[in-house]
């Protein structure tokens, strides 16, 4: 699983449980805080990731989380955007503002707990094809409505 980003106190909290439930992930990023987890030190790979090396991560793990800032609330990242335009089988958090932009379910898969991260990855494990439509329709919806030019026309539109 990969996980990409800053690693603050959340995200941290949350990779460190998936490893502890044996979860394979590879962390990217700029380098892990001094007060980080020693045990995270070790999955993490002394990458910043950008462009085509970043969309080659998102497409090719079996998943790609997407945690958030507890301070960000409903709202969604780029990352959100950039995992699915890649083909990456996201993970994101169950809020509001996902379905306002992609299908739960569908296109993208959602987690409240631990355990339901886990039941996706067990799933995507275990029905590769499953995964793929998830991927594809990402993918597909991300393309289709959600690219600079889509917001930048929409944004340019309401001057």
């Amino acid at each position: 699983v990969a996980v990409v980003g800053n690693f603050y106190g959340y995200r941290q909290a949350l990779v460190a449980r998936l490893a502890m439930r044996g979860v394979p992930l590879a962390l990217y990023g700029p380098p892990l805080p001094r007060w980080s987890d020693p045990a995270l030190r070790g999955l993490h790979r002394g990458q910043y990731l950008v462009r085509d090396a970043k969309a080659q991560v998102f497409e090719g793990a079996l998943a790609a989380l997407n945690s958030t800032s507890l301070a960000e609330g409903d709202s969604l990242n780029c990352r959100a955007f950039e995992i699915c335009g890649a083909g990456g089988l996201q993970l994101i958090e169950d809020k509001p503002s996902v379905a306002t932009c992609f299908d739960p379910g569908a296109e993208v898969l959602t987690y409240a707990t631990l355990d339901d991260i886990i039941v996706h990855l067990e799933r995507a494990r275990g029905d590769p094809g499953w995964a793929d439509g998830v991927r594809a329709a990402g993918r597909a919806r991300a393309l289709a409505h959600h690219t600079y030019q889509h917001r930048l026309t929409r944004i340019l539109a309401g001057l």
